[in-house]
């Protein structure tokens, strides 16, 4: 089943990261929706009303945590620790919800301490977190997703494919192609039992006739390869 996905972040240290793991994730056919604030509030739609009902719908909550996610604030406080933090207000609200919170750490961010949290939002420390970095993105995109998903992570063979495109049609047109010569084989085989060793050429009358069956069934082949959902490859 697609997942409804609520992207918490804060704008001052994750919100580039924030709109491009959004991006990556409104394409995934395991997810059926993305919350991200800027995308989803209307002009004029009140904004506390709007996250209510956002949380309330999804099924994962990704809290974005980056290096300012939690840091003290010139006057000795924190924004997480301000009754009117927004970012306080999602994870607390998701955990009252009992949703699916997954932190998602930028960079070289840490989660921060449980002491240094307001209470209601502590929790969310003792969460087991994912990293997102830059320089290996689309590695971590993949966890992210599995992790969304709630599917076990992908092995080396599946993250080789998603890191270098161009291996997927290779892939999947080799495949296709073994497909083809195997049907071959069992036609061959099914006809020299049928006319007691009668070649398969002289069966269909021609080798022209023989090489158009080979070029209809290794295509069929491919065809039916690339419809296939790449479970080989999980």
């Amino acid at each position: 089943m697609a997942e409804r996905v609520f992207i918490s972040y804060r704008r001052s240290d994750s919100r580039d990261i924030a709109a491009r793991l959004s991006d990556r994730l409104a394409v995934a056919a395991a997810v059926k929706s993305v919350f991200l604030d800027v995308a989803n509030i209307a002009p004029g739609e009140a904004f506390p009303d709007r996250l209510e009902r956002a949380l309330a719908e999804c099924d994962v909550v990704l809290a974005l945590i980056g290096q300012d996610w939690a840091s003290p604030l010139p006057d000795g406080g924190t924004r997480i620790a301000r009754d009117g933090d927004f970012v306080r207000m999602e994870i607390a609200r998701a955990l009252v919800l009992g949703k699916k919170l997954i932190p998602v750490l930028l960079d070289n961010a840490d989660i921060p301490v449980a002491d240094s949290l307001p209470d209601d939002v502590r929790d969310i420390t003792v969460r087991n977190a994912l990293f997102l970095r830059h320089a290996s993105f689309n590695q971590d995109y993949q966890i992210v997703l599995d992790a969304v998903a709630g599917r076990k992570a992908r092995g080396p063979l599946r993250r080789m494919v998603d890191t270098l495109p161009w291996l997927t049609p290779v892939t999947k047109t080799i495949a296709g192609v073994f497909l083809g010569f195997m049907a071959l084989l069992v036609m061959a085989l099914i006809n020299n039992g049928a006319t007691d060793g009668q070649p398969l050429e002289t069966t269909l009358g021609s080798r022209a006739m023989l090489i158009l069956l080979g070029m209809i069934t290794i295509g069929g082949g491919v065809a039916a390869s690339f419809r296939l959902s790449g479970r080989l490859f999980k």
